[in-house]
């Protein structure tokens, strides 16, 4: 969300899409360097992004190219640092949203709050951002692995290793719904039903990382749950942002 602590907080948390590889490039620098910083929790904090987080975790747990490994052995470390990294990231952004940042959001319009100058201000980043998730996830979470009908590109599925590209679309979607039922004082009928065919879409794909979307079949399950999830946005558009009278502002994925 814009002008949040998740704003520049997150993508060393959720370092993906990763099209040049850069996560399995720099964990394989630092294990054959056998570099130092792998046994400095607090240090770890300086390395690059692409060697922290979730993904970062993913490809040394998961990936046979990394995860045949001995307890005590560097690569066991480096697993237990990035994981304490991360617990360090988790707790600094917790704090960070619940302490002053939450009073900021709460007292949009007050005098004196340079983030949020008038009410709506906050209104329209909480709605932005209930908007930009469910796009990344129609057109990144599902849009990657399915490249194009001649081109389907499988291997870039989200967290394709640990079994999770399926699992994180209705995750993600249900979070974005749920904010969206919060932000709303009204029944949302067109979006609870959106909602419910973004369940029933995901529950009729068979394969849980969707290395199966070079079969067209296949392809279209994935395509029917892309659509559930754009129109659960469209729901979400129709029913808050237009009684509202705000439409979304700026986000960190619109580029320049």
């Amino acid at each position: 969300m814009q002008q949040s602590p998740s704003e520049t907080g997150a993508l060393s948390l959720s370092f993906w899409p990763d099209a040049r590889g850069s996560t399995q490039r720099t964990l394989a620098g630092l294990i054959a360097e056998e570099d130092p910083i792998a046994r400095d929790p607090e240090g770890y904090a300086e390395v690059s992004i692409a060697a922290r987080g979730f993904f970062a975790l993913d490809m040394l747990l998961f990936d046979p190219g990394f995860s045949d490994y001995a307890p005590g052995s560097y690569t066991c470390d480096l697993v237990t640092t990035i994981g304490a990294d991360l617990a360090h990231q988790a707790e600094a952004l917790n704090a960070a949203w619940s302490g002053d940042f939450a009073t900021t959001l709460r007292q949009a319009g007050a005098e004196g709050n340079a983030t949020y100058l008038h009410e709506d201000e906050a209104l329209r980043a909480i709605y932005t951002q209930i908007l930009t998730s469910l796009e990344f996830t129609a057109e990144t979470r599902l849009g990657q692995p399915m490249g194009r009908v001649d081109r389907p590109r499988p291997a870039r599925a989200e967290a394709r290793r640990s079994g999770r590209p399926l699992r994180n679309v209705p995750l993600a979607s249900q979070a974005a719904y749920a904010l969206a039922t919060a932000l709303a004082d009204h029944d949302l009928p067109q979006t609870d039903a959106a909602m419910q065919r973004v369940r029933a879409a995901a529950a009729r794909i068979a394969d849980p990382v969707f290395q199966d979307v070079t079969d067209s079949q296949a392809r279209l399950r994935v395509e029917v749950l892309q659509q559930a999830v754009r129109s659960l946005r469209t729901a979400i558009g129709t029913e808050i942002g237009a009684p509202l009278g705000i439409a979304p502002g700026f986000n960190a994925q619109d580029g320049d």
